[in-house]
């Protein structure tokens, strides 16, 4: 009977092993995606995702920390840029050359570059110290020879070069080779094409495609804005920029500002002044009335959602609109309002008030706004609710706004900056000589 139990049970066990090896691994061990993991992250949490973040210390020098404020990385450099694919561009001290290490601190490219970018799909652009720009890959070898006035980062394939002696442009496949060219003017491929220009003309734009095939583009259009491709640290050189107008871009069209699609045909009301929709898809636009200028807010139909009646207008990223209209600066007595994206107005500044909104900030619904108030003839930052009692007194040399989710916020105390939450609690004590307020170490 023994024997019987014995031979049973092991039976039990040798079934259940092989059905946990045939089935579905998805319903035994979770798996969570780089996304949802970043997505369950404070704002804070996410300046140390996946590497220490860039700090300088008081005398200057760049290091980097972790979440708790200690220097995993000896403030030791120069200069630092953030972590993009586990490498990081730092500037040595004694020779004042760029190089990279990894996570850990440990140099994996020698500093021997006058520039460095930031690595975007295993290459960068540096710049040679007796020589021009080129592409090396994570083992520092060169991909594009540094013989460039200036040069791109690869975006679907190709990188944008300005030759150095006849300054015209050429783009270049990931082997190096000059492929389509020369070019007076030249954006970087977006969806397969190109805006390209072969006069100094700043009308004579057409597309090509990756084969070099050529596509017109309205003769009447004057290109003044584009979009950066990067993370903007790397503003050594210029030509990181490609044009997107699948939703419209504003550009243009016989001195009025319009926006414009593929083929360069207008698909917007003119205006004097037209931004780019933001994320939430509203743009700041300016039209002319008379001798005066006038602001407001457009969404992707071109819809006045706030009208266009204020002298001066500021965005912020987090749905609020900072404005002024003349007659209350002649008044004295309002100097501006915040408005949500409905033209509400939350909160009111009155020029009376001891207490003044730093109304350059990012406000963000829920947070503390910083804002500014005189004390013994001396400027100090605080922070205030939307009601205007006050948050956390007025006690720093610069405040920072909150991120969207509150979870901390910069601050500068003594010529020193440190990180507090929502209750004025450090975060990290003011130590640091200079503190990023964004932490980027990989790009989708």
């Amino acid at each position: 009977m023994r024997k019987e139990r014995l031979a049973l049970g092991f039976f039990l066990c040798t079934a259940v092993f092989f059905f946990l090896s045939v089935c579905d691994k998805r319903f035994l061990t979770p798996k969570f995606s780089k996304k949802a993991v970043e997505d369950s992250l404070t704002a804070y949490e996410k300046l140390f995702a996946g590497a220490p973040h860039r700090a300088y210390d008081k005398e200057g020098r760049g290091g980097y920390i972790n979440k708790e404020g200690e220097w995993v990385i000896k403030a030791q450099y120069l200069a630092v840029k953030p972590f993009r694919e586990g490498y990081a561009a730092v500037q040595d001290a004694d020779t004042e050359l760029w190089g990279y290490i990894d996570v850990h601190g440990k140099t994996v490219i020698k500093p021997k570059f006058m520039e460095a970018g930031s690595f975007i799909n295993g290459s960068t652009a540096v710049k040679e110290p007796e020589g021009g720009f080129g592409i090396i890959d994570r083992r520092g070898k060169f991909i594009v020879e540094p013989i460039y006035r200036t040069i791109s980062y690869f975006k679907e394939g190709f990188a944008c070069a300005e030759d150095m002696e006849t300054g015209e442009y050429w783009f270049l496949n990931e082997e190096g080779e000059k492929v389509f060219g020369p070019y007076k003017g030249a954006f970087l491929f977006h969806d397969g094409k190109a805006l390209v220009k072969e006069t100094e003309e700043n009308r004579d734009w057409f597309y090509i495609d990756k084969k070099g095939k050529k596509y017109p583009f309205n003769e009447e259009v004057e290109i003044v804005m584009a979009k950066w491709y990067g993370d903007g640290e790397d503003d050594f050189w210029t030509e990181n920029e490609y044009l997107d107008f699948s939703e419209g871009y504003p550009e243009y069209i016989n001195d009025s500002c319009v926006a414009v699609n593929e083929k360069g045909e207008a698909i917007s009301p003119e205006y004097k002044y037209l931004e780019p929709f933001d994320r939430d898809g509203y743009a700041l636009a300016k039209i002319q009335k008379g001798e005066d200028e006038f602001y407001g807010i457009v969404d992707k139909q071109y819809n006045w959602v706030i009208e266009p009646e204020y002298s001066s207008l500021y965005k912020s990223d987090y749905g609020y609109v900072i404005a002024e209209k003349k007659e209350w600066e002649e008044s004295g007595r309002v100097d501006y309002v915040v408005m949500d994206l409905k033209g509400n107005v939350v909160f009111t500044d009155w020029k009376e008030d001891e207490i003044v909104l730093n109304y350059d900030s990012d406000l963000s619904k829920g947070n503390p706004l910083p804002a500014y108030t005189k004390k013994n003839d001396v400027w100090k930052m605080g922070y205030i609710d939307w009601d205007h009692s006050i948050l956390i007194p007025f006690k720093y040399d610069d405040a920072y706004a909150f991120a969207e989710d509150g979870s901390y916020a910069v601050v500068e105390k003594n010529g020193l900056y440190g990180v507090i939450d929502k209750k004025g609690n450090w975060i990290l004590k003011p130590k640091f000589g200079g503190f990023s307020l964004y932490g980027i170490h990989d790009m989708d």
